[in-house]
């Protein structure tokens, strides 16, 4: 499936704003030519979309590749509470993504997507940084993918925030900010005000490549523990008397997502054999193997209903 692109790339000069004029647009220069050439096969927008009765609602932002296998990061808030995600790449197709992992704390979220031999971005390091620093933000700016804005690092606060100078486009949220090798500094991830009252200028926040890192690093630990993924978070059951656990979280596009496994059923066996607690129901998973196909047994307004999952390979 393929998805229409803008067929030239829209590149704006700054002076204190990320989002640019029609005065401002300039032909790129053979650095950041070379630069677009290198890191935009890594570029991805993302397309998340909610059906509403009989209207289809579209989120749209960016993301970049983190691994050759097809893992992608973005922002959690971009895919939250969508019934279906895209991503798509700069050579014009659209493929569908799963979710394999999140952190509601950070924002950030890793989607799959059945693509080998990807190109992964290269990391840079923030911390090595003394601001201002010129920074290019490559994207889904104003719906066009993919484009290149240059804009400044202007401070950092403490080792949690990068702040840029200008404005956060639609469609940019969650894009890479690229230092001048075209190697990531962090994530668009939302606009800050300054806190100068005088001042009517807005900054943008970025989460530094280094919280990406531990996000990815995190995220890659607790994947590769099991080789049968199912895709969903549970609780133990609060009554003391009753076995099984409550899912609390079900990650789209995954196997419980398309089994239609929801938020608050309580899984009480798995293959035949009783779920105690969470904790249970995790070693079981990972003493499965490879197997392609699990039995759930759910328990859902006072009713026990069987629920067949077809597992998925991550790795």
């Amino acid at each position: 499936m393929k998805i229409l692109f803008a067929s030239m790339l829209s590149v704006f000069m700054l002076t204190g704003s990320l989002m640019g004029s029609d005065s401002d647009a300039i032909s790129g220069s053979e650095q950041h030519a070379t630069v677009l050439k290198q890191v935009k096969p890594s570029i991805v927008s993302i397309h998340a979309l909610i059906q509403k009765e009989n209207e289809a609602i579209e989120r749209v932002g960016s993301g970049f590749i983190i691994d050759s296998e097809g893992f992608i990061i973005s922002r959690q808030s971009i895919i939250q509470n969508c019934d279906s995600i895209w991503v798509g790449l700069t050579d014009g197709e659209l493929h569908p993504a799963m979710v394999v992992y999140r952190d509601f704390r950070t924002d950030l979220v890793m989607l799959k997507i059945n693509i080998k031999n990807c190109q992964p971005i290269q990391m840079a390091n923030s911390l090595s940084l003394i601001p201002p620093v010129n920074v290019m933000v490559l994207g889904n700016s104003l719906g066009v993918f993919p484009s290149l804005t240059m804009g400044k690092l202007s401070k950092r606060i403490g080792d949690s925030v990068l702040i840029i100078e200008g404005w956060l486009t639609p469609g940019n949220s969650g894009a890479p900010v690229l230092d001048e090798k075209g190697r990531l500094l962090g994530m668009l991830a939302g606009r800050r005000l300054r806190p100068d009252e005088k001042s009517s200028d807005i900054s943008c926040a970025a989460l530094p490549v280094e919280t990406i890192e531990a996000f990815y690093q995190k995220a890659f630990k607790s994947l590769k523990s099991n080789q049968t993924w199912v895709g969903l978070t549970v609780t133990d059951v609060k009554e003391r008397s009753e076995s099984g656990v409550v899912v609390v979280d079900v990650l789209p596009g995954g196997p419980a997502y398309q089994s239609r496994i929801s938020i608050g059923d309580t899984i009480v066996s798995m293959n035949g054999a009783a779920i105690k607690n969470g904790q249970d129901l995790g070693e079981k998973v990972k003493n499965l193997g490879k197997k392609e196909e699990i039995e759930l047994m759910i328990r859902r307004d006072n009713q026990s209903i069987p629920y067949h999952l077809k597992t998925k390979p991550l790795f």
